[in-house]
């Protein structure tokens, strides 16, 4: 996708901090009400695109959901994702196409999430959380 900001492209070398992404502790602390095992892949937007702040979707695969984060006060970073204000659940919210969105609670079509989804796999940071014991 074209949105992605040239950084993407030094993910592999690069920490999510540097990055300006939700770090390890904030997904964590999102995926933590989960049992067993979880993996989110977190895809970096926004820089280059007149925005002001760089976004990112976060896809949590066992929830079947993407969740957008903003960045916003530092100090509350490690919380960012528990109050994300959009969580799309890829189950319910997804229209085939993009004429069925906002049809039936619909949010957003599926090529958009495959394009998200895509994107996450080509240059996403990935983690994997495990409980605590």
């Amino acid at each position: 996708m074209v949105r992605l900001f040239v950084a993407t492209l030094l993910l592999s070398a690069c920490s999510p901090r540097l990055l300006g992404l939700p770090s390890r502790e904030a997904v964590a602390r999102y995926v933590a009400s989960a049992q067993g095992e979880q993996h989110a892949c977190v895809v970096p937007y926004g820089r280059g695109q007149g925005t002001k702040q760089p976004y990112a979707w976060v896809h949590w695969e066992e929830r079947h959901r993407l969740v957008l984060w903003e960045r916003g006060d530092p100090a509350q970073e490690a919380s960012s994702l528990v109050n994300a204000k959009r969580v799309l659940d890829l189950d319910t919210q997804v229209a085939d196409t993009e004429e069925g969105v906002g049809q039936a609670g619909t949010l957003v079509a599926r090529a958009w999430v495959d394009d998200v989804l895509r994107d996450c796999k080509l240059f996403g940071v990935r983690y994997t959380i495990n409980p605590p014991r």
